[in-house]
């Protein structure tokens, strides 16, 4: 438990539940100041929001947090004006929802956990470890300040950005990879079976790689995943799964 988490803990605890008819996949936007955010994929038919207040007048800053659905647009916001009390004060939201959705979400300082499947994902958070353990087919794109990054499946096209973290990830499909942290290691497993194209710099790290660079396999086979690795103190890391 970090500092701030002891602190907020000092004051109140709020929780507000609310749920939505599900009728086809949705567009799914979250905007936090303090607090995680996840996101899981449902089994039933119904969209579920849970938020958690913790701290300085939780029940007042719970109030005050807009949830919306326009059933029209298939679109669902969940956002935290900013508190009077910011660091006294922290909301996680949980959602709940069938597969197949777009999620942007944003948060000032905490985790991002995604465990849904998705069409695209965009998450960025100032202080905190981001995690992708879902699927997103067509765009990832991750960018924390101070975390992690952890990708199980990547998408097509992929944008991971950390600027003192650790950035992991899988790559099954075909797909391009753009990972880039200041202080951090990068590793890649890729599945057997995809040709490759390596492109990785390091200032001050080592490069280890199960594949040769500029691409793997035989010469009349096209290129299905291409590597972006970047890092200016770090080790980088590719490997055959």
């Amino acid at each position: 438990m970090s500092f701030w988490q002891k602190v907020v803990n000092i004051g109140t605890s709020e929780t507000r539940h609310e749920t939505f008819p599900y009728t086809q996949p949705i567009t799914l936007v979250v905007k936090g100041n303090s607090g995680d955010i996840e996101i899981t994929t449902s089994t039933g038919t119904a969209i579920e929001v849970i938020l958690d207040c913790h701290g300085m007048n939780a029940t007042q800053q719970l109030g005050d947090i807009q949830v919306r659905y326009d059933s029209e647009q298939h679109r669902l916001e969940v956002i935290s004006p900013k508190a009077k009390w910011t660091l006294l004060t922290s909301v996680d939201v949980t959602i709940n929802a069938p597969a197949y959705m777009t999620i942007n979400t944003t948060t000032a300082a905490g985790d991002i956990d995604i465990d849904a499947t998705a069409t695209t994902i965009q998450c960025h958070t100032t202080a905190g470890d981001i995690d992708v353990h879902g699927a997103a087919a067509q765009e990832l794109t991750l960018i924390t300040t101070a975390g992690d990054i952890e990708v199980a499946h990547a998408a097509r096209q992929n944008r991971l950005q950390s600027t003192a973290g650790d950035i992991e990830v899988a790559v099954g499909q075909p797909a391009t990879v753009h990972a880039k942290t200041t202080a951090g290691d990068i590793e890649v497993t890729i599945a057997r079976g995809f040709v490759t194209d390596v492109n990785a710099s390091t200032l001050s790290g080592e490069i280890k790689s199960d594949i040769q660079f500029g691409g793997t396999g035989p010469s009349d086979e096209p290129v299905t995943v291409m590597l972006e690795l970047t890092t200016l103190s770090g080790d980088i890391q590719i490997k055959r799964k």
